[in-house]
C-alpha cells in the first residue's frame, strides 16, 4: 500500500513493509533532497523501490544473517546500493552487534554507512 501526504513544503510517501503488525517506510522529499526512513521490516523489494535515488536511507538492521522481522545488515547494504542511495544509516542496532552490522552493511553497500547514535548529525 502506498499513501502520499504533503506537510509544509515536504512531500511524504508511505510504503507498507513486512513485519508483524504494522510497519511503514517513509520517504520525505523537500528542497531537492530525499530521506527514506524504514521501520522494522523483513527483507522486501518494497524498501528498495521506495528508497530509489534517496540521498539518505535510515533503516533498522541486525547483524544476524536471518530474521523474520528485522533486516540483516548485509541486506540493508544491498538495498542501499541497488536503490542508488548516497548514504546509509543503520538504526535499531543492538550495541553488541553494532561493529559487525556496520562492517556487513559497508561491504554490501560500498558507500558511507553510519550508525544512528545519540549526537549524530548529518548535514545535506
Amino acid at each position: 500500500m502506498l499513501a502520499e501526504r504533503t506537510v509544509a513544503l515536504a512531500d511524504l510517501t508511505f510504503r507498507e513493509l513486512v513485519h508483524p503488525g504494522t510497519s511503514r517506510a517513509i520517504r520525505v522529499e523537500a528542497g531537492g533532497g530525499c530521506l527514506v526512513f524504514s521501520g522494522d521490516t523483513a527483507p522486501t523489494p518494497a524498501l528498495a523501490e521506495h528508497a530509489a535515488g534517496a540521498d539518505l536511507l535510515l533503516t533498522e538492521a541486525t547483524a544476524l544473517p536471518q530474521s523474520a522481522i528485522h533486516l540483516p545488515a548485509t541486506q540493508a547494504g544491498r538495498i542501499a546500493r541497488e536503490a542508488g542511495c548516497k548514504t546509509l544509516i543503520l538504526t535499531h542496532l543492538d550495541v553488541r552487534e553494532r561493529a559487525a552490522a556496520l562492517r556487513q552493511a559497508r561491504e554490501a553497500f560500498g558507500g558511507p554507512v553510519l550508525a544512528a547514535v545519540p549526537g549524530l548529525r548529518v548535514a545535506a
